[in-house]
Order: C-alpha cells, then structure tokens, then sequence
C-alpha cells in the first residue's frame, strides 16, 4: 500500500543495516518486509559485508539506517556530503542518538510512524588531532567516561553484558578516576582546574545512556560541555545510583563553539572511537562544522 502521509512521500529507501545488532536478531527478510508494508522500495546494504557507496545514496529518496549507534556513525560518516534525509531504526544496546532524539525504540514502531515524520536539520562535530579528521555526532570525550568506554570496547562484551556494564561501570570509573588538570580553552578562554572527566556533547545522551547535556535544539551551531570537578564527584555518584532519567547533578555545564585541549595521556574518545594514545601531548581541536544533517524525526514524539 501506499505511504500513509505526503509528509514522508519515499518511494524507495536506501537502507544500511548491521544485523547483529541489540539482542535481536532482525533478518534481512524481516525488515524489508517492514518496509514493504508501507508501501517502499528498498535498495539493502548490510555493513558487515557490502561497502557503503555514496552513489547508492544519491539515488534513493531517504536513507533508513538499521542498527545501534556506531552503526549510525559509521554510514553518517560514509554519506555525510550526500544530500538525502536520513532516518534511523534503533536496534543497538545504547541508542543514544535516537534516545537523544526521541525515536521509537524499535524497528517496528519507528517504520509505523516514518511516513508522519518531520525533517529537521542537526549539528554536526569534527575533532582534529594526531590521527587527522574525524566527524563526530554523539560527544568526544577524555578521563573517567572515556576510560570506561575503553574497557567496554576492549572486553568484547555480548549485548546483554553491555547493558550490565553500562549499568554498574560508571560508578567504579568516576569513583576510581584520578582529578586532573587538562589544558582546556573554551572559545579562547581557559578553563582551569581540576576534571574528572570534560565531555564536548552534540547530543544530549552519550556513554550507557547517561543524558550529560540539556535537551533541546541540535541546530544552536554550539556544543554543550560537561565537566566534572572533583567538588562534584559526590553528587555526581549520588544521581548515578538513582534514577538517570532525570537530569544529572554535580557537572559544570558550559556551551561553546570551539574548544581546543591538550590530550597528554590516557583514553581519548570520539564517539565511541579510542584514537591511539600519542607518545607525546598532543593538541585537540573539537568544533561544529558547517554541514547539517537531514533527519527524519516522527512528528508523533513531539518536537526536538
């Protein structure tokens, strides 16, 4: 049948697609029958074995991407200068950029909803450093969060482990993490003293689902800082053991442009990529490029 809503007038769907992503096991099969039922074509790629062309892109009417955040990146990233919608169908363990978006979680519930969607338009962040350029969108991130997000990537960890260390490993990182005094210039301007952990967000939710940074516009052309000073490592614990859902306490909280820090040692993260760690101090640079993302947001979840 056809699609329910001109809002959404795709005949045909690019769709990138890790199939082993979450605790589902979402076949091939399965979700271009999805797709299918609301009347669209798909043209499937499936990460793991097919590569991500731009020109595949360039001649569909949307991309629908199919898997968890580092999947979304990852095609973000292939086909960031193809001028298309994107539209995301969260099946990973953190689904932080569809949490901080308000999608359904869900690939069933997002394609019932799809042909009601919005476009909007979303910020996009660079971070420049020894190992070059590298487009982010969720947070790049150094100290305790980073440290932690090291060792997850390091374990190898099933989707149901994941989502138990994401759960217990923020307490032992901020409790455990050493205070330390980066060189940080927001705007220009130091930032002295001494972090837990400094954290440049483009999105509101980063690491196992912690919402670090406000909710809200993604097209301000300004990054939303979280930092944690020692002062505030109790309060912070405090809110780790309770409800995340509300909104986190104890971080100093700052916007920016630019910002430029000194990496000297430790993990460094951009996403949930760990560049290699320089011999030497290296200088970082992290700011909001000039593109936006297209992203299809259902209008039913309310404005973002």
């Amino acid at each position: 049948r056809p699609p329910r809503s001109t809002l959404f007038p795709y005949t045909t769907l690019f769709r990138s697609h890790n199939p082993k992503a979450g605790r589902e096991n979402h076949s091939r099969e399965g979700l271009m029958r999805l797709f299918a039922c609301h009347g669209h074509t798909v043209i499937y790629r499936d990460i793991k074995s097919d590569e991500i062309e731009p020109a595949d892109a360039a001649e569909v009417d949307c991309v629908a991407i199919a898997g968890g955040d580092g999947t979304v990146g990852k095609v973000l990233r292939a086909l960031i200068d193809v001028d298309r919608p994107f539209t995301i169908l969260p099946l990973g363990t953190a689904n932080n950029m569809a949490r901080s978006l308000k999608l359904p979680l869900g690939a069933g519930d997002t394609v019932c909803c799809v042909d009601e969607a919005t476009e909007k338009r979303f910020d996009v962040g660079i971070a420049r450093g020894p190992w070059g350029e590298r487009l982010f969108f969720e947070a790049v991130g150094i100290g305790a969060l980073a440290e932690m997000i090291q060792t997850g990537n390091s374990a190898k960890l099933s989707p149901e482990d994941k989502r138990h260390f994401g759960d217990q490993a923020p307490q032992q990182f901020v409790q455990d993490a050493p205070a330390q005094d980066w060189q940080v210039r927001v705007d220009g301007e130091e930032l002295p003293g001494e972090m837990i952990f400094f954290e440049a967000l483009n999105m509101p939710i980063t690491g196992p689902n912690l919402p670090l940074g406000p909710s809200g516009c993604f097209d301000n052309g300004l990054l939303s800082l979280a930092v944690l000073r020692p002062d505030g490592r109790d309060s912070f614990l405090s809110w780790l053991a309770g409800s995340r859902d509300r909104s986190s306490t104890g971080l100093e909280r700052l916007t920016a442009k630019q910002v430029d820090l000194v990496w000297p040692r430790g993990a460094l993260r951009i996403d949930d990529d760990l560049p290699k760690t320089p011999e030497e101090p290296r200088r970082v640079a992290i700011e909001l490029t000039p593109q936006k993302l297209r992203l299809r947001v259902p209008k039913t979840n309310g404005d973002v």
